[in-house]
């Protein structure tokens, strides 16, 4: 099936495509644990606006 030259890019192949799966699957995480935080922050957001004293956002928060 494979000619010589080609076994080893088959196996190359298949070991990138592990790879890729991999990589892809801790982006696919990265990117839910993203969409928590930002549910977290809007619900945060919409519970106090911002209070703008001198340059500094949330100082009513925790001064």
């Amino acid at each position: 099936m494979y000619k010589n030259g080609n076994i080893r890019k088959y196996i190359l192949f298949r070991r990138n495509k592990r790879k890729n799966d991999a990589i892809k699957a801790e982006t696919d995480a990265i990117k839910v644990q993203n969409d928590a935080i930002n549910t977290k922050n809007d619900a945060i957001r919409e519970r106090q606006p911002p209070i703008m004293t001198g340059n500094r956002l949330w100082k009513g928060r925790n001064s």
